[in-house]
């Protein structure tokens, strides 16, 4: 089965539950090197990530992106959203 994205677009970073790591498979979450290219670049690939039931976004791939992020206070940052499955 393949799920297409729904929309791309902009986000507030607020949006997203950053706490769900039911998708996360990858340590560390915090990257200095990231860190320092998103906030020299910005984030050149989209997050992806999935709407809930209560209406959040789950993350689904992008987890030290978002970590990056979050540490540079971005506000908004692109994704792909996928529908829930």
């Amino acid at each position: 089965m393949t799920v297409e994205p729904r929309e791309y677009r902009e986000i507030p970073i607020g949006q997203i539950d950053a706490d769900d790591d039911t998708f996360l498979i990858s340590y560390p979450r915090v990257d200095e090197s990231l860190r320092l290219s998103v906030s020299q670049l910005g984030l050149l690939n989209p997050l992806s990530v999935r709407r809930t039931n209560g209406g959040k976004l789950q993350m689904i791939a992008g987890f030290k992106r978002l970590s990056a992020c979050l540490e540079n206070k971005t506000k908004k940052v692109p994704a792909l959203i996928y529908p829930e499955w």
